[in-house]
């Protein structure tokens, strides 16, 4: 949920700067109040699809928040990855990734 909500977020801008994006995944991180057990790593990324004959995957800007800190994450015109589905020549996406440590709130031990 983190993910699509922070997606939707940022697909609603015309234009963005690192500090909405930062602001927009510590919404998402406060999304996990009141259980607080971890902090989400989140991860955006800009990717653009060139209208090349023979089309690359690149990224466009990519920031990050770990452990609470946000920075850059991928660099700006490095090749990344996309369903072959969504490769399609001149497109324009939004890649949100989210991970989540699970940290259960009753554990058991057979000691």
């Amino acid at each position: 949920r983190i993910g699509s909500m922070v997606a939707d977020l940022v697909t609603q801008q015309q234009t963005i700067t690192a500090a909405d994006l930062d602001a927009i995944m510590q919404i998402g991180n406060s999304t996990l109040r009141p259980y607080n057990r971890s902090t989400p790593e989140i991860i955006i990324t800009a990717i653009q699809v060139t209208d090349e004959t023979t089309p690359r995957v690149l990224v466009v800007w990519s920031r990050k928040m770990v452990s609470g800190a946000f920075s850059a994450a991928a660099a700006k015109n490095s090749v990344t990855n996309v369903p072959p589905a969504l490769a399609i020549k001149g497109t324009f996406l939004i890649r949100v990734e989210s991970n989540l440590a699970y940290q259960p709130i009753i554990t058991w031990s057979v000691d």
